[in-house]
């Protein structure tokens, strides 16, 4: 399993939606401060496989959750085998407090493969075949897992080995061989039943059989060339039959037919409706020519729709004239030229008027001037302050000619008002006059071009005659189609009578078709009806003399086919065949019963051989089976391959725990997959694990961890292709930080992917590929640096 894409949201730390691209790492680190959000990112995969959160515990998924959030979503792309899954579960929070998946999928490119999150859970198991507690020891180590596989007892160290190597394999060919081995003694026993139920025929019995399927086979020859024979003279005898048959259908056939009644009558009645709807065709043509002379002169003439509209519109045109030569146009443009005349007139009356009163207030200036100031005011001549009240009250020249100003301006308004008023009505004249004139123009387009005004009088009452009279031409042409239509009506009633007797003729003559009877050469069915009465009166006394003569051939032949059959049959109860029905067939009966008798005692001899054959492989089977199932048991070839995985295991681990200790350390392992630690700077003593301290065990379970994910993944079990470590670099100084990083990278260059998970910058930064991880008060953030 090797991580390509995380995609997380609500997900602990991180809030808001956040996309890590592995696609093309090797060797990557994840840092940040702690608390940042890390370890996350290894929950958040683990959490899409196995639906479990390391760190937590048991089924418990809640916590995770981000705070404020109901809902966090994980989608995580992985390879395995060189193909591309996706794993997506969605968490919602309940009412309770808890939470629960609500949707779970296991997809391969657009394929879904599993849903529901037990399913998810179970395929991707058998995906990696790693259950969650051992994908958490060997592919993605937690915080507080990092040291579990050192720490697991050998029946739990040897169970996941089982699984990454592909063990369980030989555990299946062992049981199958157990299984294999029941079956052979199974089929020995069926066999050997089988052997004592069959009846082996004697050597006597089946020469018997022999001699008797010779005789039928010589007696099928003969059967055979009779049978030819027998043939012929049933075909004959059939044909006769057959003969017979046709000529006594012929003659029933031939006494039956009848012509029918009233040939004669209707014939005649036929030629009587025939001409009478001639003569009424004719008398109908006639009318019809006498119709269209009349109807060439009336499209000659204008129609009476045009005239109707021509007198209707000269009508109109006398109307538009008389209102034409009412209009006032020429009174009300006299009288607008006067009361212009008098407006112009009183406006230089207003204008002497005017002048006078600007000419008496200019002498009474000292009066205007006064008039308009009060006690209090300053004098605007003499600059002095006015003490008294000064008269009021305007002169009398002025008075006067403020008057004549006043009437001088009444009289202009009135004059005008009257110039409005005349031009207004004088405008609606105009536009009426130019109606009519316009309305008389459309009348004078509107006239027919087949007309002209004053002469549609005498046009009419040329059209009106010529209409009444083609209207009493065209009663007339009504009353002969009537005749003519009842003329035809009793026509076709009597042809309908004359294709009845036609097709009573057709029916009789295709009755007789076969009998060929003579064609006639008229179209008249009652004439072709004569015809074959004719020609059946002729033909009954031929007809029974053949019939007479056919019987009697037939009787021959019928007597001799008995007596060649009667020949047949005693030979075939000679040799025990039943003679019913075809013999051909009764003898090949015979002769198949006799050859799969001989042919049965052949197979029941065969068979006899052949179950002893099969006795004997499924008991040399049964012993093979048995030999291999003791070898493949647990504790035999099984165990053998689980020394040496844990040798190779431990090989791997001394390589890198010697590079990661300066050689300080190695470890040993026991048959029973049992671990101690050989101190080199201490006399190479020999110790448990549990006596390793904090830093000690972190190397060592490096060690096998790394270990553990490069070399049993080429042993053919679960596929290891990452690693990712969540713990304990802290613990190293800086020497030791390069000589873990030198053998990650390493091992990285071979082909193993590895992530490491820590909050020494250092070590983060001798990864050539690293993300940092921070908080912002929105959420966690996940950011490639290179």
């Amino acid at each position: 399993m090797r991580p390509l894409r995380l995609s997380i949201e609500g997900f602990s730390a991180y809030r808001k939606r956040v996309d890590v691209d592995f696609t093309d790492v090797d060797y990557f680190s994840l840092s940040g401060p702690t608390g940042s959000g890390k370890s996350s990112l290894i929950d958040a995969m683990v959490f899409a496989l196995y639906g479990r959160i390391p760190r937590l515990g048991g089924t418990t998924v809640a916590p995770v959750i981000s705070t404020g959030r109901d809902q966090a979503t994980v989608s995580f792309d992985f390879a395995v085998d060189d193909q591309t899954y996706t794993v997506i579960r969605d968490l919602h929070r309940t009412k309770s407090g808890g939470a629960s998946v609500r949707e779970a999928r296991l997809e391969r490119g657009a394929q879904s493969i599993e849903s529901g999150a037990n399913n998810v859970t179970r395929a991707v198991e058998e995906l990696l075949r790693l259950s969650f507690d051992d994908f958490t020891r060997t592919v993605m180590l937690p915080q507080g897992e990092f040291a579990r596989f050192l720490e697991a007892t050998p029946s739990e160290r040897q169970q996941l080995l089982r699984g990454l190597m592909g063990l369980e394999i030989y555990g299946e060919v062992g049981s199958r061989a157990r299984s294999r081995e029941s079956v052979a003694k199974t089929v020995v026993q069926e066999g050997r039943a089988r052997l004592d139920s069959m009846e082996v025929p004697t050597e006597e019995s089946i020469l018997m059989a022999v001699e008797r399927l010779e005789a039928i086979e010589q007696m099928a020859i003969v059967v055979s060339e009779a049978e030819e024979s027998i043939l012929e003279n049933e075909a004959l005898t059939v044909s006769l039959q057959t003969n017979v048959e046709r000529l006594s259908d012929a003659r029933d056939r031939l006494l039956v037919m009848k012509a029918p009644d009233r040939l004669d009558e209707i014939g005649q009645l036929v030629d009587n409706a025939a001409e009478s709807v001639e003569l009424l065709e004719a008398s109908h043509h006639k009318l019809a020519e006498d119709d269209g002379l009349i109807a060439a002169r009336i499209s000659g003439l204008p129609s009476m729709e045009s005239i109707t509209r021509a007198e209707t519109i000269q009508t109109r045109l006398v109307a538009v004239a008389d209102e034409l030569s009412k209009t006032p146009i020429s009174r009300l443009e006299l009288e607008l030229k006067e009361a212009e005349t008098n407006v112009a007139s009183a406006l230089a009356q207003v204008d002497v008027a005017r002048a006078a009163l600007e000419t008496s207030r200019i002498s009474h200036a000292a009066h205007d001037i006064s008039s308009k100031l009060a006690v209090g005011d300053v004098c605007p001549v003499c600059d002095r302050l006015i003490e008294t009240t000064l008269p009021v009250g305007e002169p009398g020249d002025i008075e006067a000619s403020r008057k004549t100003v006043d009437d001088a301006e009444n009289e202009l308004d009135v004059g005008r008002r009257l110039v409005s008023g005349l031009t207004e009505q004088l405008g609606v004249e105009r536009s009426r006059f130019l109606a009519l004139e316009k309305k008389r123009d459309e009348l004078a387009d509107d006239v027919p071009p087949d007309i002209e005004l004053g002469s549609h009088p005498a046009i009419k009452d040329q059209l009106v005659e010529l209409l009444e009279q083609r209207s009493a031409i065209r009663d007339r042409i009504t009353e002969v189609d009537s005749d003519l239509k009842d003329a035809k009506r009793k026509m076709e009633d009597l042809a309908e009578q004359q294709r009845s007797l036609g097709l009573r003729l057709m029916a009789q003559r295709e009755a007789i078709a076969d009998l060929k009877p003579v064609p006639s050469e008229s179209d008249d069915p009652i004439v072709q009806w004569k015809e074959l009465i004719a020609w059946r009166d002729s033909e009954l006394p031929n007809t029974g003399e053949a019939l007479l003569e056919a019987t009697r051939q037939l009787a021959e032949a019928t007597d001799a086919l008995r007596a060649e059959k009667e020949a047949v049959e005693s030979s075939l109860e000679a040799l025990d065949i039943e003679a019913e029905g075809n013999y051909a067939v009764a003898v090949a009966r015979a002769q198949e019963q006799a050859r799969h008798r001989v042919l049965a005692d052949a197979k029941l001899v065969d068979d006899a051989k052949l179950a002893t054959a099969r006795v004997e492989a499924a008991e040399r089977d049964a012993a093979v089976a048995r030999t291999l199932s003791l070898h493949l048991r647990a504790d035999g070839f099984e165990r053998w391959l689980m020394v040496g995985a844990i040798a190779d295991l431990v090989g791997g681990a001394n390589e890198l725990l010697a590079r990661l200790s300066g050689n300080g350390y190695s470890l040993v392992a026991d048959d029973g997959g049992s671990f101690d630690v050989v101190d080199h700077r201490n006399a190479n003593e020999s110790r448990p694990i549990s006596t390793l301290s904090g830093g000690e065990t972190f190397l060592v379970s490096l060690a096998l961890a790394l270990s553990l994910a490069e070399t049993l993944s080429a042993a053919g079990g679960a596929g290891l292709d990452a690693i990712i470590l969540d713990e304990g670099f802290g613990t190293l100084d800086e020497e030791l930080l390069e000589v873990v990083a030198g053998v990650l990278e390493d091992l990285s260059d071979r082909g193993l992917m590895v992530g490491i998970i820590t909050h020494v910058k250092e070590l983060a930064g001798l990864a050539p590929v690293r993300f940092r991880v921070w908080k912002e008060p929105d959420g966690a953030r996940v950011e490639r640096l290179s």
